[in-house]
């Protein structure tokens, strides 16, 4: 089967002539040209065969055409060629570049402000990072004396360095938490950056046009005998043929191709996409990377600061002493009771019941009865006599009898018998044997519990504390609001309801605690204190050094004589600290002082300085101090 296709007027989709129906698979295939169709057929052994249809010529070749070679000399028509689509590149495909050249700077750039940071950081708070601050927590300080606090964050792990009160001589060292990550021995934040990720879009249109003809069986050329033919002649076509395979010819054979344009769209006319989500991306991604310049050049531009550490050379005076101050508390007694489990152990062994056999005797002859003799009480318990009973003869209307000592013969309690519960004949029938009183004293064998003398002791040691509290607390209601209280020794009795030893699963515990104190003004001691230590520190002190704060004066004990009338005396401690002084005027002569200096030249200049003991710097080596002295910050550290 030979079949013609078509290109379609409408929409450019081929239609396929079928040579057997001798009809198009369209329905309504295009409309014929108006100028007549003639076909010429000539054969010629050395041309091909050519059609002429109006004024286009066919030419048909066998085969695949001959690859193209550049023309050499003009014809005088060119033939038309399809014109292919030119592929575009979408406008976003420069948007994304210019996105990603944007993001590299930025890179970059955060990588610069990172470490300008990490500098300035080091400059500010040195290495390792350290931390300072006053504060009152109740370590012997007051709002007038705080306690003062290092914090150093040393590879990770956080120390705390506590001064009670500002004195240095009670220092203390407190191990904080560590830090985990990268970066956690140099920064005190971190800030967590996100991946970017960019989302490129490409919108490629392409559009193909195939055009196929199938031609009738070849048929050789006739020669052309109309006048004019060849001026008339317009277009000259080349068609090549190419064999199909069988199976790929039986598989097109019932193939109707009617139009190719899927359903929806509009002939000739290409799909829009929308472009909503590309803008979205660009204005974030824009919006994102304008505000981290923004935020890195403020970085930037941020001028650094040159930090100065100065540790002045510093003297501490300390002085104990008693004065003879404040007034004496009426005196207070306080009680309570605790009772507790009692932990010693002890043991009993089982022992026999003991008590007297009364023997009578009816005979008008002494008896005697033998030691050893056994006798059957009713319950069943048996007891034996220790000794050898004598009975004189009766004398009517009395008997003779004798009393004799005797044991039951199994331990325990069972042998503790009541009264009479031994009464029976013995050894003849004129003889009768009787307990005229109960057995007593006999016991099991068992393990029981005895107070200790640590029970009693513990017991009284925990009520002691609390009436300690309990009596400070009594006793400030005794105050005025400038006076502060300082107890006397207390004389605590203690007894328990039960002494060491003795059995018992429980002892009662009492504490009776009697107690005063002295209440003296706080200020007039500090002021006391203060001169006693000013006037003992002044002779060793060299020109220059001045008192660092306040003096740290606390009350240690407090005693009371009764020769010849009561007298109450406070024993105190107080340490000061002598500072070289460095006012803010001679602060402000040290920075314009190295002002524009490298750090080695300021090193120098400061250690030359009287009154310094040691100083540091943090800022480069090789660069000059700001020329600023606002960005020059001094820092000073009493050692």
């Amino acid at each position: 089967m030979t079949s013609i296709q078509r290109a379609s007027v409408r929409n450019g989709q081929p239609y396929r002539y079928r040579e057997d129906t001798e009809a198009y698979d369209d329905a309504t295939p295009p409309r014929k040209p108006t100028s007549a169709i003639n076909y010429t057929r000539t054969r010629t052994t050395n041309y091909a065969p050519v059609i002429r249809s109006g004024n286009r010529r066919y030419i048909l070749h066998e085969g695949l055409p001959p690859p193209r070679t550049p023309r050499t000399t003009s014809l005088p028509r060119q033939e038309e060629e399809v014109a292919q689509p030119r592929r575009r590149v979408h406008w976003l495909v420069f948007v994304g570049l210019f996105m990603l050249t944007m993001l590299i700077g930025w890179v970059l750039l955060t990588m610069l402000a990172n470490w300008w940071q990490v500098t300035q950081d080091d400059w500010h708070y040195s290495r390792p990072r350290t931390y300072q601050t006053d504060m009152v927590v109740g370590h012997n300080d007051s709002a007038a004396s705080p306690s003062h606090f290092i914090a150093i964050n040393y590879n990770r792990h956080i120390e705390i360095i506590e001064f009670p009160g500002g004195d240095i001589s009670h220092a203390k060292l407190y191990l904080g938490p560590s830090l985990f990550g990268d970066g956690e021995d140099l920064q005190q934040q971190h800030e967590l950056n996100g991946d970017i990720e960019q989302f490129l879009q490409r919108l490629n249109g392409q559009e193909n046009t195939e055009q196929e003809a199938d031609i009738p069986q070849e048929e050789p050329p006739q020669p052309n005998t109309q006048p004019g033919a060849e001026e008339d002649i317009q277009e000259t076509i080349h068609v090549y043929f190419v064999r199909e395979e069988r199976e790929e010819a039986a598989a097109q054979k019932d193939v109707r191709v009617l139009e190719s344009t899927p359903p929806g769209r509009h002939p000739g006319r290409p799909q829009r996409k929308s472009d909503l989500p590309a803008y979205t991306t660009i204005i974030f991604f824009i919006f994102l990377i304008l505000s981290c310049l923004a935020f890195q050049l403020y970085l930037v531009f941020t001028p650094p600061t040159a930090t100065v550490t100065l540790v002045p050379r510093s003297q501490t005076v300390t002085l104990t002493g008693t004065l003879q101050i404040g007034r004496l508390l009426n005196p207070l007694t306080l009680s309570q009771s605790q009772t507790v489990a009692a932990t010693g152990k002890g043991h009993q062994s089982a022992k026999s019941a003991t008590g007297v056999i009364t023997f009578y005797n009816g005979l008008f002859t002494s008896q005697t009865i033998a030691q050893g003799t056994i006798l059957t009480g009713a319950d069943g318990v048996q007891v034996v006599t220790d000794e050898d009973a004598l009975l004189p003869a009766a004398t009517p209307p009395l008997f003779g009898q004798a009393a004799v000592s005797a044991h039951a013969i199994n331990p325990g309690t069972k042998g503790n018998i009541p009264v009479y519960d031994i009464h029976q004949a013995c050894c003849s029938n004129a003889v009768l044997a009787k307990n005229t009183i109960r057995f007593t004293g006999g016991q099991d064998a068992r393990d029981f519990s005895t107070v200790r003398q640590q029970d009693i002791h513990a017991a009284a040691a925990q009520l002691i504390s609390t009436l300690n509290r309990s009596m400070h607390g009594a006793l400030l209601g005794q105050l005025t609001p400038q006076e502060q209280l300082q107890l006397l020794p207390c004389r605590p009795t203690k007894t328990s309801d039960h002494p060491i030893g003795a059995e018992a699963s429980h002892v009662t515990v009492s504490v009776s605690e009697t107690c005063s104190a002295v209440a003296f003004a706080s200020q007039e001691l500090v002021n006391k204190a203060t001169g006693f230590l000013t006037r003992q520190a002044k002779p060793t002190m060299k020109t220059g050094y001045s008192l660092l704060g306040d003096v740290h004066v606390s009350a240690t004990q407090a005693s009371l004589t009764h020769m010849p009338h009561p007298l109450v005396f406070l024993t105190f401690q107080a340490f000061g600290t002598w500072i070289y002084a460095l006012s803010h005027r001679t602060q402000q002569q040290i920075k314009t002082l190295i002002a524009g200096k490298t750090k080695q030249e300021a090193l120098q200049l400061l250690a030359s300085l009287p009154g310094i003991e040691s100083v540091s710097i943090m800022w480069g080596d090789d660069s000059k101090l700001p020329k600023d002295t606002g960005y020059i910050h001094i820092t000073l550290i009493v050692a």
